[in-house]
């Protein structure tokens, strides 16, 4: 099984960690458990490059890795050798091996195959028309499709960044709401919403936003001159009235003459 190599020592035939194929595992399962979606596991690992592993047959032909399918994904995921157990027939045993992945990771795994394999049986699969064609506009990457849900709850469905579907990784672009943007693709089929008018709002949304931006770095600047300012003598002084005061006065601005701002150094 990927993850383990068999050390035929003394006719042994041991199952040792191999460690770089054992990290793939356990990130097919930390994937898994985040995103829901076995698809969206294989897609990920193949998107970093990642294949299955090379293995050598006893007349030294080499068969190398292979790109990885949704039936590998859940061949593994099923798996309970990754967690010390031994499956023979329908009856589980501890094995001699070590485990690739803890006892609380393979459950989280199992406990959610079970519920998508009941909401599957239980209800059709629903189709989403844009899947595959919504990419985020802020970083470029392919959006996949999400949901949530709780008991007795409609189920919330969106749309997230691949990148925020990773460890350690971010992108300002969080959900978009499905059914609000089947909505806004229909009314343009419709004739509801011309593409120029889409366009038009799409462009008044980028200025506003680029003027926000604008004004949020100004006030950064105004914010860095001033900590600057006061903490001249090498120490940070907070603005209370226990601070010691300025050898400057600070005149106040006469009245009509504005918002208070124009005489500062920027």
């Amino acid at each position: 099984p990927m993850g383990y190599i068999v050390d035929r020592e003394n006719n042994a035939k041991k199952l040792v960690v191999e460690p770089a194929e054992a990290a793939k595992v356990k990130q097919i399962f930390e994937l898994y458990t985040k995103t829901g979606s076995a698809s969206e596991v294989a897609a990920q690992l193949n998107e970093a490059g990642l294949t299955t592993a090379q293995w050598t047959s006893r007349n030294g032909r080499v068969h190398p890795g292979k790109k990885f399918d949704t039936q590998k994904i859940y061949q593994i995921l099923k798996n309970p050798i990754y967690v010390g157990i031994i499956r023979h027939g329908e009856h589980d045993y501890p094995g001699e091996h070590k485990a690739i992945i803890s006892q609380y990771l393979w459950e989280q795994a199992q406990l959610l195959l079970q519920t998508n394999t009941v909401s599957s049986n239980r209800q059709a699969k629903h189709i989403t028309p844009l899947q595959g064609l919504v990419y985020c506009g802020y970083c470029g990457k392919r959006m996949t499709e999400n949901y949530t849900s709780k008991r007795k709850v409609a189920h919330y469905r969106y749309y997230i960044c691949k990148v925020n579907s990773r460890h350690n990784q971010y992108c300002a672009l969080r959900t978009v709401p499905i059914p609000e943007l089947e909505k806004l693709v229909a009314a343009m089929e419709n004739g509801g919403m011309p593409l120029n008018d889409l366009v038009t709002n799409f462009e008044k949304g980028r200025h506003l936003a680029n003027h926000c931006r604008n004004q949020l770095n100004t006030l950064e600047r105004k914010i860095s001159v001033l900590a600057k300012d006061d903490g001249a003598s090498g120490e940070w002084q907070e603005f209370t009235d226990t601070a010691p005061k300025r050898n400057r006065e600070i005149t106040p601005p006469a009245a009509g003459s504005g918002n208070g701002n124009d005489d500062l150094p920027f």
